[in-house]
This record gives C-alpha cells, sequence and structure tokens, in this order.
C-alpha cells in the first residue's frame, strides 16, 4: 500500500568533486513522491532557472557559483533540497595605493589561502629596476631624505605575483597585479653636490640647475644673501628638459625641469660667490648652489718649441 505525503528530494551533482571554471557539471533532482509530482523547480541563490529534474552546465565560471535548490510538489505539500557550489578560479589582482604610501595587493580566487611571491618594481617601459625581498600582500617603503636615495628612485611600475594553486584559461598559476606609482615629493636637484662655474667677464653666464618635481614648481634665486629679481641685469629662465639618470643600475629618461639664472654685465661682484636656487612644490622645499668663480683664457704662447722623447713629447 503506497502512503501519500509531501516529496522526498535528493540534489545529486556529477561530478562531486571540485570543479573550476570551464568545467561541466550535471544537476540531478532526484524524489519520491506520492502523488506524483505537479512542479519541480530549480533555483540559483533564489532565482528560477528551470523546471525539470535535471540539467547541466557547461562551460561553469564563478557566476555559477552558490547555492542550487531543487523544490518538488504534490498535492499533499512539497521537498526540498539543495547543494551548494564552489567553483575554484585563480585569483584577480589589483594593487592599491595607500594613504601611507604603502601599497597593498588584493586578491580575489577561490580558494582564497594565496602565496605572494616577491613584488617586482619596474620601469614604465617594463624594464625591471629590483625584486623586492618581501612575499607578502604589503609593501611599505623607507623613504630617506638623502641624496643616494631621492624620491624619483621608487617611482615606476610595481607588480604583485600571487597564487591559490589554481591556473587561469592559458593554464598560468602565479598571478599578476600592477599600478603605475609616482609618489609625492619635495623637489630635487640633479647631482644634488655643490658644484663650481668657471666663467670669463667677456660674455653673459647663465647657472642652470637640473630640477625634479612632479608638482608645479615655484622658485627663486639668490647671490649670497640677497635675493635676486628679474631685470636687465639677471633673466629667470625655465624649460622641462629630459634627463638621463640611472634607477637602480638602469638607465631611465627622467622629466626634468632646468632652471637657470641669466646674468648680464659681469662685474667683479659677480665672481667669487655663490649663487642658490630655493625651489618648492605642495610637498617641500630644498635648494641648490653653485659657486661662480671667474676664469681666463692663457695667452697664445710666442714660442712653441715640441721635444720628441722615448715614448711622449715634451712641449715648451
Amino acid at each position: 500500500m503506497l502512503i501519500s505525503d509531501s516529496p522526498k528530494v535528493k540534489v545529486n551533482m556529477i561530478p562531486s568533486s571540485c570543479l573550476r571554471e570551464s568545467d561541466q557539471v550535471r544537476l540531478t533532482c532526484v524524489y519520491e513522491s506520492n502523488p506524483a509530482p505537479s512542479v519541480i523547480i530549480w533555483t540559483h541563490n533564489d532565482v528560477i532557472i528551470h523546471r525539470d529534474f535535471e540539467f547541466y552546465i557547461h562551460n561553469i565560471s564563478r557566476r555559477e557559483d552558490g547555492v542550487y535548490q531543487c523544490k518538488v510538489k504534490n498535492a499533499i505539500g512539497y521537498g526540498v533540497d539543495e547543494i551548494k557550489l564552489r567553483i575554484q578560479y585563480a585569483p584577480e589582482v589589483h594593487v592599491e595605493l595607500l594613504p601611507n604610501s604603502s601599497l597593498l595587493c588584493n586578491a580575489t580566487g577561490f580558494p582564497n589561502n594565496y602565496t605572494f611571491s616577491n613584488w617586482e618594481h619596474m620601469s614604465i617601459d617594463r624594464h625591471s629596476f629590483r625584486l623586492i625581498n618581501t612575499e607578502t600582500n604589503l609593501l611599505k617603503f623607507d623613504f630617506n631624505d638623502d641624496d643616494d636615495n631621492p624620491i624619483y628612485t621608487f617611482d615606476g611600475l610595481y607588480v604583485c605575483k600571487v597564487s591559490n594553486g589554481i591556473p587561469d584559461e592559458h593554464n598560468i598559476t602565479m598571478q599578476r597585479g600592477f599600478k603605475d606609482i609616482y609618489f609625492p615629493g619635495k623637489p630635487y636637484c640633479i647631482p644634488k653636490t655643490t658644484s663650481t662655474e668657471i666663467r670669463e667677464r667677456t660674455e653673459p653666464v647663465t647657472i642652470t640647475f637640473i630640477v625634479y618635481s612632479r608638482t608645479p614648481l615655484n622658485y627663486t634665486w639668490q647671490k649670497g644673501r640677497f635675493q635676486l629679481k628679474g631685470s636687465s641685469k639677471y633673466e629667470y629662465q625655465k624649460k622641462q628638459t629630459s634627463t638621463p639618470v640611472k634607477i637602480h643600475g638602469v638607465l631611465v629618461n627622467l622629466t626634468t625641469l632646468t632652471v637657470g639664472l641669466l646674468i648680464y654685465k659681469l662685474t667683479d661682484t659677480d665672481f667669487d660667490t655663490v649663487y642658490t636656487v630655493y625651489l618648492s612644490n605642495k610637498h617641500g622645499n630644498s635648494s641648490c648652489s653653485k659657486d661662480l668663480l671667474e676664469g681666463t683664457v692663457p695667452d697664445k704662447p710666442s714660442n712653441l718649441t715640441v721635444k720628441p722623447l722615448l715614448v711622449s713629447f715634451e712641449v715648451t
């Protein structure tokens, strides 16, 4: 004697092992029902997707992740069973610049047990500067205000490498995320050290400095202790230039400004003194200095004697 009752339902999945993107899966709704069912409904995350006891998902993706429920209804009542699909997929990787100037490597994949490789620092045109020995998702910087590590040596492309053991559609296990970074900093002179300019009095002199600044630059000139203003004697000059520099041993062209002071009508007071340009942007201040000395071209000799020696010449 058959007993009338609401349906008893069991959801089966084939294969029952872990699923990866592009796999195929079959879901079957097995039920016992007396009287016979009048309705069979499949839902995915509470959205109706199918109305039969079995269906396939081809080329499965992470969008199919979630809860699948089969609901069977007869004249007496209904029965329900469900199964949760977790689709394994390689992580998507994004690099984020934090307010404290650290870099965070965000990875989203399943499973979420990530392995991080060394960060890589590259130039914008993809030449490798260095591998940074830290295998975490957080990269911190130590910005020392010194001549050996100017702020531009930290600029460039930062690459984070992550794996959760699941290959992507190209069968690559280690995934990458990257971000172009330009760190804020005060102006910097290239080179930083004080230098000497030796010129004759017979012609105007231009004192120049090559300056790196990522933000708009303001500057003033000073001769000794006195500030100079543009006049018929002093002319301020500025133009954008490209300067080759080495960053971690790699030669790159850096976008810079050449700041100049053109001096006319030279006199004794213009020489044997220090000229300083004071630089500022919204991140700070700095200065560059140069000594201006007077030089002369030696007189042309009236008598020139060349005496051959064993391996050289002697000129008197």
